[in-house]
């Protein structure tokens, strides 16, 4: 079985290069790409790449998320780094997609790590301003509820408002998940990117 160890320790290993380095594959073209580069940015992620998923299908985001590892390995082989990513991420919603499931599955089946949200990425983005529980249906119900708090707010815009209230996010997304254990609360709105960008924020390097 492969060790699990924090990202962070990576570069601490013999013979690697001197910092991790991390691919988002997003399902989204705009909205997450635009959120995880604007995290990069200013937390000056040198290691983290991001790229955004030719279909927004779950299980097309997971197979581009393999696709492009493995590309990276091939085009690395001459170097003395045979594993050019040390995570490699698949960021996606429920929505109204039918293949999370396989996605998940596939996912699991080649160590590809999930960034999930029900029902969309704009549930993650509206935990930086409050704890929802909201039975929200879809994106349009949860893209409303991000405007009420967040009226700039656009799938092109500008989201560096967000960088310093992430840890906002964090905190309020880890308590959706321990919701989700309570009686009545399996269909209600919830995310997993908490742990993907808490772990880019242990990574960050500060001015």
């Amino acid at each position: 079985m492969r060790e699990t160890r924090p990202l962070k320790d990576h570069a601490r290993r013999p013979g690697r290069r001197t910092a991790p380095l991390l691919l988002i594959v997003s399902e989204g073209t705009e909205t997450e790409p635009r959120y995880f580069n604007t995290l990069r940015v200013a937390w000056r992620l040198s290691g983290v790449k991001v790229k955004p998923s030719p279909s927004s299908a779950p299980i097309r985001v997971v197979e581009a998320a393999i696709r492009f590892r493995d590309e990276a390995k091939r085009t690395s082989q001459r170097s003395s780094i045979q594993e050019p990513f040390d995570e490699v991420w698949a960021v996606f919603d429920q929505d109204q997609h039918t293949t999370v499931a396989e996605a998940k599955s596939l996912a699991e089946q080649n160590g590809i790590k999930v960034g999930f949200s029900k029902p969309s990425f704009e549930l993650w983005l509206l935990l930086h301003f409050v704890l929802s529980m909201k039975p929200l249906i879809n994106s349009d119900e949860a893209e409303a509820e991000l405007k009420l708090k967040f009226p700039a707010y656009s799938k092109s815009g500008d989201l560096t408002a967000l960088v310093p209230i992430v840890s906002t996010a964090i905190k309020h997304g880890e308590l959706l998940l321990d919701k989700l254990k309570e009686p009545g609360m399996a269909n209600y709105p919830f995310t997993t990117v908490q742990t993907l960008v808490k772990g880019l924020q242990d990574l960050r390097r500060d001015f």
